[in-house]
């Protein structure tokens, strides 16, 4: 039975960025160094032994699974908060990292991290959503799947499909504003015409998009490549391809952006309006530019190049894009 909480415990140290709105800090000390997770201080050496013990598969009793899943749900409830926050967050992580769950086997799971992850995940769902609720049910039939894969029972392929096909068909009501890569022609599905906000967490390569004037794909209206955000107007009819590596939130919902990772805000919205201290990244010079909208092939109203550091004054309505720079908090 000891073996059985390990392999819970490994889950929560795995996803705790994930699945948790507490700030994890780490801290050096001499050789000695400890991650802080919510409450629990656990000794780095002592996590690495646990991940080591866990990381050996074998298949379960019903008892076992039973016990598995209960330290999961201790785990989630010592380390995560029921809020809306941590839910998007939990729903991003499942719908990001499913594709790895068909790798998995009653043989092999405790060498995918997505398997953990999944579990994690879905035990926040089963424990603080509504039972039948969407998010409820998704949560309950996700934990079915982790138990038969922790037996060996071969119906879990079966049970995977019917979460996928579940997860599919309520995308709306579990995401509400939250777009996923993919395709949407704009006004006739999900999707509505008005602004986006475009993150990605891919800052090295970049994401990329893609707008054409009709789902017919018969003319680009406009493409391009953002390093964390870009804004976007998007109008009926016309067809919005994102790829993988992002996602698209309303202007509204995503309030405001991270003024030391952002690259393009607007001002009101997911700015203040204000002055703001500018720093360049690297050893180049750095460069802003205000637009008065986020269409494209807009007149700019405003740009200027710098080097280290400089300054800008921005208003509301404004449209406040930053290359090679950042604003200093």
């Amino acid at each position: 039975m000891k073996k059985i909480i390990l392999l819970a415990v490994l889950c929560t140290s795995m996803v705790i960025s994930v699945g948790c709105t507490k700030k994890n800090e780490t801290e050096s000390s001499g050789e000695k160094e400890k991650i802080s997770y919510g409450t629990e201080i656990y000794d780095q050496k002592k996590i690495d032994k646990i991940i080591k013990e866990a990381q050996k598969s074998k298949k379960l009793s019903a008892d076992e699974a039973k016990e598995y899943q209960k330290s999961c749900v201790e785990n989630v409830k010592a380390v995560t908060d029921k809020n809306e926050k941590s839910t998007k967050i939990i729903l991003e992580s499942i719908s990001k990292e499913f594709g790895k769950l068909l790798e998995v086997t009653p043989d092999n799971y405790g060498e995918i991290p997505a398997f953990a992850q999944f579990a994690i995940d879905c035990t926040y769902l089963d424990l603080y959503m509504e039972k039948d609720s969407v998010k409820g049910k998704a949560g309950k039939l996700g934990l079915d799947y982790v138990s038969q894969v922790l037996q060996g029972k071969k119906e879990y392929k079966e049970t995977l499909e019917k979460f996928r096909a579940f997860f599919s068909e309520q995308i709306e009501e579990l995401f509400g504003d939250c777009f996923y890569p993919g395709e949407y022609v704009v006004g006739k599905g999900r999707m509505k015409e008005g602004e986006y906000v475009l993150f990605t967490d891919n800052t090295e390569e970049g994401a990329n998009y893609m707008v054409y004037s009709s789902e017919y794909r018969d003319k680009i209206v406009f493409r391009g490549t953002f390093f964390y955000d870009v804004i976007l107007t998007l109008d009926y009819g016309e067809f919005f391809e994102l790829e993988s590596g992002c996602k698209a939130v309303s202007v509204d919902a995503a309030g405001l952006i991270d003024v030391e990772r952002g690259t393009m805000f607007k001002v009101g919205t997911n700015l203040k309006a204000g002055t703001y201290r500018l720093k360049v990244t690297g050893n180049g010079e750095g460069r802003y530019l205000i637009y008065p909208s986020s269409r494209p092939h807009e007149q700019v109203k405003e740009e200027k190049t710098f080097k280290k550091t400089g300054k800008v004054t921005v208003k509301k309505g404004d449209y406040l894009i930053l290359e090679y720079c950042h604003i200093i908090p």
